[in-house]
């Protein structure tokens, strides 16, 4: 029949679908040169199984966690990517959340099941942790603070530090990214009860780095100092992450200050 693929077809959908947990949009698969006639006979034969509209499980009906994720991504098309509670999830420090997925505005995809919303964000804001589109780690939490009881929140934030995908004092200085959006304040709030509650053993693992990389500060770090010191700790911690702050947005940072 003129619709099948050819082997090198059949190929390249397959290392697609591995490569995205086993889900694969009609698009992508047009695109690979799969023929929509084709596409209507697998679904029709059990090969191809419709989780959205426009998106399939390959092989198999049951899909993975991380395959129910990227699918809720592709089924609201270019652009898309995992964001608020569910972005939560797939970072590790929230429980399982209904899909929510943000998209360029302008767009108006309707899938149910799915919570859109609509902005556009920063593409420093957007990352794929196991090849999943999802905000970033501050902008996730920046879009839940306000969604989320306080200890949830401070669940969360806690739970970043301990995965090592963040830490309190850059955390802190990734927010003036977010200056005016909703739930900035609170997590300011939050973080600095928890900068000063850190335990001694917490600040002197965060510490202990800082004080031995070259080029940052000229710090000599002695054993016991964070239990003698914890208010210089934590200042060259904030100072640190000013400086990482300042060399990742050298734009920003050139800006002159307003005269007093």
């Amino acid at each position: 029949m003129g619709y099948q693929r050819t082997q090198g077809g059949a190929g390249a959908v397959w290392r697609l679908a591995r490569s995205q947990h086993w889900v694969a949009s009609r698009g992508q698969l047009m695109n690979l040169g799969v023929h929509p006639q084709a596409i209507k006979h697998r679904v029709a034969s059990g090969r191809l199984h419709p989780v959205h509209a426009g998106v399939y499980a390959l092989g198999r009906r049951d899909l993975s966690r991380e395959g129910q994720l990227t699918a809720a991504v592709l089924a609201c098309g270019e652009g898309a990517v995992l964001s608020h509670r569910c972005a939560l999830e797939l970072w590790g420090v929230g429980p399982q959340a209904a899909f929510e997925v943000t998209v360029p505005s302008g767009r108006t995809p309707r899938r149910p099941g799915i919570r859109v919303h609509r902005r556009d964000l920063d593409p420093e804001h957007i990352t794929r942790p196991q090849n999943i589109p999802v905000t970033s780690i501050a902008c996730t939490l920046v879009d839940c603070s306000p969604l989320l009881p306080r200890d949830h929140l401070e669940r969360a934030v806690n739970g970043t530090d301990r995965l090592d995908l963040t830490y309190p004092e850059g955390l802190r200085a990734a927010l003036e990214g977010f200056a005016g959006q909703i739930g900035v304040r609170t997590l300011r709030t939050l973080l600095d009860r928890l900068t000063f509650t850190l335990t001694d053993s917490q600040l002197e693992r965060r510490f202990k780095p800082i004080a031995k990389a070259p080029g940052l500060l000229p710090l000599r770090f002695t054993h016991g100092q964070v239990a003698r010191d914890r208010p210089y700790v934590i200042a060259t911690l904030r100072k640190v992450a000013a400086q990482r702050s300042r060399r990742a947005n050298p734009a920003r940072a050139a800006k002159p200050s307003n005269p007093t």
